[in-house]
């Protein structure tokens, strides 16, 4: 609009995250565009397989997600994984479906929780998030 030229932008990048019943999917799932030289799309990425229902899965009551968390049946980012946590203060809970990369064949996509909690920890590990699945 102003006439300048913009000689430091390499790229930009649009991701649409697919959800379901406004249950958003963690992972590869969705639509992603790159746009290149002078606008023109670069890369464009859908990964939208087919779904159907299979069953219903109930969320879990919040004291559930406790004892899950206690009998060690939750996943934490490998550079948390050897931490010692000792109290946990759950500060946030989201929903979403895990789906692989659109290169990977899936039968079935699950339903899960991450857990965003403070712990008494200092540092980096002063918060963690907590992958919970709830579905078989």
């Amino acid at each position: 609009a102003t006439g300048q030229i913009v000689t430091n932008v390499v790229d930009r990048t649009i991701f649409l995250t697919r959800q379901i019943s406004g249950i958003p999917f963690w992972g590869a799932s969705g639509i992603s565009l790159k746009f290149g030289n002078e606008g023109k799309l670069a890369h464009l990425e859908v990964t939208w397989r087919a779904v159907k229902p299979d069953k219903d899965c109930a969320i879990p009551a919040p004291v559930e997600f406790v004892n899950r968390i206690k009998s060690g049946q939750v996943f934490v980012p490998a550079e948390q994984a050897n931490a010692v946590l000792k109290k946990l203060t759950v500060t946030k809970a989201a929903l979403y479906y895990w789906e692989n990369s659109g290169s990977e064949p899936q039968a079935y996509i699950y339903p899960f929780a991450v857990l965003e909690a403070k712990t008494d920890q200092p540092g980096e590990n002063s918060t963690v998030q907590l992958f919970v699945t709830f579905a078989n």
